[in-house]
């Protein structure tokens, strides 16, 4: 097979542990040239609120501020991947210009994080997107990323929201806006464990709304996961 990114020939070096042993290989989809551009965050490099990367796990100045926002305890975000250069360039291709085959490249990672919170009875729960970005993009790059998980389409976006131009505000403005959910089903929610998951934690602002209107409908506890921070 070859590297979806950059088209080499990926030398599968399980194959011969597969012939001997006949169980099922994992297809790779990217070189080792081009998965080694992604900085995988690891937990004693990270902020222990939002899965910043950082030299120490002490909460960032982000997290701090939150603090200072909500009543209660921080949303525990755990993020797979460094937003670096390769992780923009990444979202740049997939999100914006529509490249829907890289979905592929995170799914077996995503999926092997989830399913330790599955396993104990959390639901996953998408951050869904407008009806102006589905008919823009023509799909919701963060069920893209979802396709060997099993998760529930709990949120929605509210019918007056804008939250579809939200890739195009600046921090301040991200910070300031108002609760774009509604929730498809609250009796799915109640004593529930919740788990977020988003494509990007950015300023935090949606996850932090998305978690506010689930513990509201009786939800037992939230934390989130997302591929990059």
């Amino acid at each position: 097979m070859h590297c979806l990114k950059c088209q080499r020939l990926i030398q599968n070096k399980s194959l011969l542990k597969w012939f001997f042993s006949w169980t099922p290989i994992e297809q790779e989809n990217l070189c080792a040239v081009c998965r080694a551009d992604f900085l995988s965050l690891k937990s004693e490099s990270i902020c222990s609120g939002c899965g910043r990367f950082q030299t120490t796990p002490e909460l960032c100045s982000d997290c701090h501020e939150w603090q200072r926002k909500i009543t209660g305890d921080l949303l525990k975000n755990r993020a797979l991947y460094c937003y670096n250069q390769a992780m923009k360039d990444y979202f740049l291709n997939y999100k914006f210009h529509g490249n829907y085959q890289w979905r592929l490249f995170f799914q077996s990672a995503i999926a092997k994080e989830v399913g330790k919170f599955t396993h104990q009875g959390w639901l996953a729960v998408p951050i869904p997107i407008s009806d102006q970005t589905w008919q823009q993009r023509g799909f919701n790059q963060v069920e893209g990323l979802l396709e060997k998980v099993s998760f529930k389409r709990l949120l929605k976006i509210k019918a007056n929201s804008n939250k579809g131009v939200q890739s195009k505000r600046n921090r301040q403005q991200r910070l300031k806006m108002p609760q774009p959910f509604e929730l498809n089903d609250k009796i799915q929610v109640n004593d529930k464990k919740i788990l977020l998951i988003d494509d990007v934690y950015t300023t935090g602002r949606t996850l932090y709304h998305a978690r506010s209107l689930m513990l509201a409908a009786g939800a037992a506890n939230v934390k989130s996961l997302t591929l990059a921070r």
